[in-house]
């Protein structure tokens, strides 16, 4: 536990826990609605999307840096 791959292996871990609690929650993936295999799959592959559209809208939000004078 005080190894260097074990903090990178925690870091990594919270960043997907952090996602599928957010799946959970908020985009109420608790129970899969459509049936069988390929309903799961289109499910997951929407949520995927709005988490990824949700994170794109966060940076392009974001001003743009100022240029640095030296």
């Amino acid at each position: 536990m005080e190894t260097k791959a074990h903090a990178q292996s925690c870091c990594e871990r919270k960043k997907i826990e952090r996602l599928f609690g957010e799946a959970k929650l908020i985009h109420s993936l608790i129970r899969l609605r459509l049936r069988g295999l390929g309903g799961a799959k289109d499910e997951f592959l929407l949520t995927a999307t709005i988490q990824n559209l949700k994170c794109l809208a966060n940076i392009a939000s974001l001003p743009p840096p100022t240029p640095v004078r030296a």
